[in-house]
This record gives C-alpha cells, structure tokens and sequence, in this order.
C-alpha cells in the first residue's frame, strides 16, 4: 500500500456552535473587552436589540433579540467606549444592504421625535393581566350594590377573595409603570428620542389607566363590602 504524499491537503469542515453569538448581530459587533457596562447602547436601541448582563465581575452587554437589528447604528453612536463597530457587509448581501439602509431611516425618524409604535411584550401582558382582573372586584360591587344576591357569609369571602385579586393585580401594574417610568415620563413630556426603554406610548398610556381604574373599584369595594 502507498501512500499519496502529493495529495491535496484534507479540507476542513466548518464547525458551527449550536447556540447564537451574542456578542454581534448581522450589522454590529461588540467588543466585550472594552464594554464598561453603562447600558447607554442598550437605551439607545429603539428595537431593544441589546440587553444588559448584571452578573457580578462580569458586567457587559449582550445581544439579545439578534433577528431585530437593522442596522440604524443608534447603539454605535451612543458607546462612549467605542466598544461597538458596525459590521462589513458582503457587496452581493442585497438583503443586509435593504435592512441596514431601513435601520438607518428609521433612526433618522427616531432623531426627528416621530418614534413609531412598537409591540412591548411586558405592556402587552401587564395590560392582559389588568384587564383580567378588573372584573374580579367589580363582579363583587354589582353583587353588593345592585342587590343580584343576598349578601350572605359565603358571598362575603367571595367578595374578600374577588378584592384580594384585584389588588394584586394592581400592585402588578403599579410594578410595571415603576420599571417603565423613564420611558413613560419622556413620553409625558413629549420628547420620545429619551429614555427610550422599548414601551410604546399608547401601551404606557394604556397601563396607566387600567391601574388606575382598578384601583379606584379595589378601594371602593373594600368601602362597601364593610
């Protein structure tokens, strides 16, 4: 037997990790090394690209949603630590071309104040949640004031546990708007280029008057229901 000592050399094959880089998208990329952790780019994305790792000595920032970045560079521009560089794209990607050209029309928007709305996940469910429960104490007011039942011991605990949840899930919303608060005081006075944190103004707006409205039928079903 011989062998070819002239051959071709053996092709390597491609190795690909079976989980995501989360350290650049199709447009950025991240320089962990020089990642102070001040979260500016993770405010400046208007997509909510980025995410924030607050593991101890080991603070950085991350990608999170890779498939939502269009490449407007709003996270490139707020690094003050030059950590994140806009990625080369291939002449022949017509398609990254398209998306990065659309990112950046819609940071130039962003920067004229016209913010468009977009779908906020925790918004959505807070909302869900609230809309949920607002039927909860105010089944127990029509049962106390429109006279449906007599109010009887049973019908009390009912009422007691109809109250209880209601006030939870207006604790929940109180939660939410205190987590959303910067967003939602930017919206209040008009400037929605700040303190962007992924909540559209409508959601915000929604919240906060779900909240309110529950709360005020939690307290006056504990007013009657004495």
């Amino acid at each position: 037997m011989t062998l070819d000592l002239q051959g071709s050399a053996p092709r390597r094959r491609a190795f690909h990790l079976p989980f995501p880089r989360h350290d650049r998208t199709a447009h950025i990329r991240i320089d962990l090394a020089r990642c102070a952790a001040c979260g500016r780019c993770a405010e400046a994305c208007p997509r909510e690209v980025l995410g924030m790792i607050s593991v101890l000595r080991h603070r950085h920032v991350h990608v999170d949603r890779a498939d939502e970045c269009r490449g407007c560079q709003a996270c490139v521009a707020a690094c003050a630590q030059k950590a994140i560089h806009p990625r080369a794209v291939d002449g022949a990607s017509g398609a990254a071309s398209a998306a990065g050209a659309a990112g950046r029309r819609e940071r130039s928007v962003l920067e004229a104040g016209q913010r468009p709305t977009s779908f906020n996940h925790r918004a959505f469910t807070t909302l869900m949640i609230a809309l949920t429960g607002l039927g909860l104490p105010a089944t127990g007011i029509a049962n106390h004031l429109l006279g449906i039942a007599p109010l009887t011991s049973a019908r009390h605990a009912w009422m007691s546990a109809h109250n209880a949840l209601g006030l939870l899930f207006s604790v929940f919303c109180v939660v939410h708007v205190v987590l959303n608060r910067r967003a939602l005081w930017s919206h209040l006075r008009g400037n929605p280029a700040r303190g962007l944190s992924g909540i559209s103004r409508e959601a915000a707006l929604a919240v906060v008057s779900v909240g309110l409205a529950l709360l005020l039928l939690v307290g006056h079903a504990f007013h009657a229901g004495r």
